[in-house]
């Protein structure tokens, strides 16, 4: 439910701000998966209607981590990474140029920052790379996103929400 309040909120105050914009369930972005309802896997995405609003020069606020079994109307949660996720899967079926997930570190780093203060940040990781750096730790970006790029051949760029520039 949170997901869906912040996909409605953002879109009302980028209205307010006189920007177009809609908020959309994964249901409506059309986000399928399959029937795993805690854990599910992204199948299959439909993005006309994402398409559509943007065709017309609406933002479409896509609340993430959730999609639609089959098509049978029930609603299956991604678990954990997956808005993430849903960011990476929609960004490829829409053919994006990137994916840019904003967070709250600047990028990903050789080791955690906080345990290892003279780790630098990365300005590139392949996919695998970061891949087994998500699998058995690294809180950045969650494995399934990383794969879901790199099987849609759709960079990931990790950018800090606050403004830091550069990013990985």
């Amino acid at each position: 439910c949170g997901e869906i309040i912040s996909a409605a909120l953002m879109a009302h105050l980028l209205k307010r701000e006189g920007i177009p914009a809609v908020g959309l369930t994964g249901a409506q972005a059309g986000i399928y998966t399959d029937g795993n309802h805690s854990e599910a896997e992204i199948v299959d995405i439909d993005p006309t209607r994402v398409r559509r609003h943007l065709d017309r020069g609406e933002v479409p606020v896509v609340a993430g981590c959730q999609g639609l079994f089959g098509h049978a109307d029930d609603y299956t949660t991604l678990g954990r990474g997956g808005s993430d996720t849903s960011g990476v899967a929609l960004g490829v079926a829409l053919n994006a140029d990137k994916v840019e997930i904003f967070t709250d570190v600047e990028g990903v780093f050789q080791a955690d920052p906080r345990v290892v203060p003279e780790a630098r940040m990365l300005e590139r990781i392949s996919y695998g790379a970061m891949h087994e750096m998500a699998r058995y730790g690294a809180g950045v970006v969650h494995p399934r996103a990383v794969r879901a790029g790199q099987d849609g051949r759709v960079p990931v760029v990790v950018r800090s929400t606050f403004g830091a520039p550069g990013g990985t």
